[in-house]
């Protein structure tokens, strides 16, 4: 029982030193975060992951052997597991900078089999100087703008309209009289690219450089106008079909163009997305095999996706108004395709997503109502992995959820 108060005590002491330092230099941690919950009906079944929370496509139309699509039927569900925390550090000076830091975590999981499980989303330190910062850590893909994205209520950024990852990164930026120019360097870790083994990081590990994004953006009072364009190279196998070792790779890019129009309570957001080899991004495009010659040696093809997307929103006292619309499309190889092929939803044509939402905030509650109609267009991919004969299946999510931010 000594021990006990021993220890409680001494606990209350240096948590009362550290209070009173954090008071006198302002420095330590403060956490924040929310505690959500989500009631999901969808009028169809859908592919999605994250127990229904991440939402993908309307699942295509299966007669089976009867005469009735055995998709067709509605389902539902109950979340908690999008709940957030984090904690926002500040410290001394280091190296002439201010230092700051973030870790931030869910109950996501990182894959479907460890839903509920506590993820790692963000952990990074940052210096920061009159006209520079340098971040090194996990945070948002550098090709995924921070301010300019889709706002909807659902889990997963809209995707795969709008990219969705965060990855290991070292980005340094330099800023000025409202431009700023970034130069990162990073890695894959929860969202991978796709290939023989599956998702894997390890494809673009074996490949000996990291993925470099450069990115330029001007901001005022109102505006921010911005564009990212990152490039890459993945090895899919170390060795060849007759088992000798190969340093084949698949090349890979991205363009995100974005921009936003704030004033007085209201919010206007959009931008185009085009690239090859991005499935780590959660997007149309990918890659496939073209040719296994006579030696065994494996030739690849990207295939391209591209998308575009708009969003509004109105703020009026506690209540909040928004509309977002995407639009996404498969183009496709320039070459033809003989073998397997990487990628997300390769099947599809095209995809639609419209998505109004309400919300209102009461202290620290805000709860929150959202509808989601989207169509998938199934079809044949050809030779190029151009889908053919593509007939659009659509659905409707509502969602209602309730949040408590702390």
């Amino acid at each position: 029982m000594k021990k006990i108060f021993l220890l409680t005590a001494l606990i209350v002491c240096f948590s009362s030193s550290l209070l009173s330092q954090e008071k006198e230099n302002n420095f330590g941690i403060k956490l924040k975060g929310y505690v959500k919950y989500e009631m999901i009906y969808d009028s169809r079944q859908q592919i999605s992951s994250r127990d229904e929370a991440v939402l993908l496509f309307p699942a295509p139309v299966d007669m089976g052997e009867g005469y009735q699509d055995i998709n067709a039927g509605s389902q539902f569900n109950f979340l908690s597991l999008t709940s957030r925390l984090k904690g926002i550090i500040t410290g001394p000076k280091a190296f002439g900078a201010e230092t700051s830091g973030m870790i931030s975590a869910d109950f996501a999981g990182t894959d479907n089999e460890k839903v509920g499980l506590i993820r790692l989303r963000h952990a990074f330190l940052k210096l920061k100087w009159e006209h520079s910062t340098l971040l090194a850590g996990k945070y948002w893909h550098p090709l995924f703008s921070d301010e300019v994205f889709p706002h909807v209520l659902a889990f997963g950024a809209a995707i795969p309209c709008y990219m969705l990852n965060r990855a290991p990164q070292l980005t340094y930026k330099v800023h000025a009289k409202g431009f700023s120019l970034a130069l990162s360097a990073s890695a894959q870790h929860d969202f991978k690219s796709r290939g023989p083994e599956g998702k894997s990081a390890q494809y673009l590990i074996n490949s000996g450089a990291p993925e470099l994004t450069f990115r330029a953006e001007y901001k005022n009072e109102h505006l921010l106008l911005g564009a990212a364009f990152g490039l890459w190279k993945i090895k899919p196998t170390l060795t060849d079909t007759a088992g000798r070792a190969t340093d084949v790779m698949v090349n890979g890019h991205m363009l995100n163009t974005f921009a936003q129009f704030t004033f007085d309570g209201f919010v206007l957001r959009g931008g185009y997305i085009v690239g090859e080899n991005i499935s780590q991004l959660n997007m149309f495009g990918g890659y496939g095999v073209t040719e296994i010659d006579e030696y065994g040696i494996i030739s690849y093809a990207p295939t391209k996706g591209s998308s575009v997307w708009a969003e509004m929103a109105v703020t009026i006292d506690n209540w909040c108004m928004g509309l977002f619309g995407g639009y996404t499309r498969n183009h496709g190889s320039e070459e033809k395709i003989t073998g397997p092929v990487y990628a997300l939803a390769p099947n599809i044509a095209n995809y639609l997503r419209i998505s109004p939402r309400l919300t209102y905030k009461s202290g620290n509650v805000q709860v929150g109502l959202e509808g989601v109609y989207h169509s998938a267009a199934y079809g044949t991919p050809d030779e190029y992995y151009v889908v053919q004969n593509a007939k659009g299946v659509d659905a409707f999510r509502l969602m209602t959820c309730v949040a408590y931010y702390f």
